[in-house]
């Protein structure tokens, strides 16, 4: 489904360029362009203030839908992450295809016992009501469950083993990219497990090869 721009996006974007220190970026673009729908607790007006303070190299903090704080922590030309609550951050990545077409994929990751990640791909529409993002629906999220991240060794206690498969029933898994060698990543928020699984998480990857995420590897 096409996700529709405001029409204020256009020459609000034009005065970010012409007013900031350092020029907005197609991410940029892409993260303002966003439905409200992918990243509901920050509204337009909120997003053009993180882009426009980051620009500005000033603190990047904003006052959510929760009437809490979000922050932009990381700005580059491909990749912004959000820091939307203590226990939540929303990334969105810039990728290109092997036809050379600009796709975007978001990630939104609860840290908290029970969260759940969602991946999203998205592609940028151009329209005469201006920019938008729309959903790649024929494209499917890598999929991760917590008890293949964390390699229980059979020498530990059976009692211990069983504390810790309970633990890995709620454990958030996080997904991050890393963006030079295009590499996506799976592992646990380690916070929220036993002090002594820690050690034992692990981490899944997938390669982007211009169309989707290949499976790669699990590495420690």
């Amino acid at each position: 489904m096409i996700r529709h721009l405001r029409h204020t996006l256009t020459p609000l974007l034009l005065f970010l360029h012409v007013t900031a220190p350092a020029q907005t970026t197609a991410v940029d673009t892409a993260f303002v362009c966003c439905d409200d729908s992918a990243i509901g607790i920050l509204d337009i007006n909120a997003r053009l203030d993180m882009i426009d303070l980051s620009a500005s190299q000033m603190a990047a903090n904003v006052t959510n839908g929760f009437d809490g704080l979000s922050t932009l922590t990381i700005r580059t030309s491909d990749h912004l992450r959000i820091q939307l609550t203590a226990v939540s951050t929303w990334d969105i990545y810039r990728l290109t295809t092997t036809e050379g077409q600009e796709r975007f994929l978001t990630i939104h990751c609860v840290t908290a016992d029970g969260g759940e990640p969602t991946l999203t791909l998205w592609r940028r529409y151009t329209s005469a009501e201006g920019d938008s993002l729309a959903e790649v629906t024929d494209w499917q999220a890598p999929v991760c469950p917590a008890a293949t991240l964390a390699a229980i060794p059979d020498t530990i206690p059976p009692l211990t083993q069983r504390e810790w498969q309970r633990a890995l029933l709620t454990a958030p898994v996080v997904y991050s990219v890393d963006m030079p060698s295009r590499t996506l990543c799976a592992t646990l928020a380690t916070e929220p497990l036993p002090q002594g699984l820690r050690p034992f998480v692990k981490r899944r990857l997938w390669r982007w090869d211009g169309e989707q995420w290949a499976d790669f590897a699990t590495a420690p």
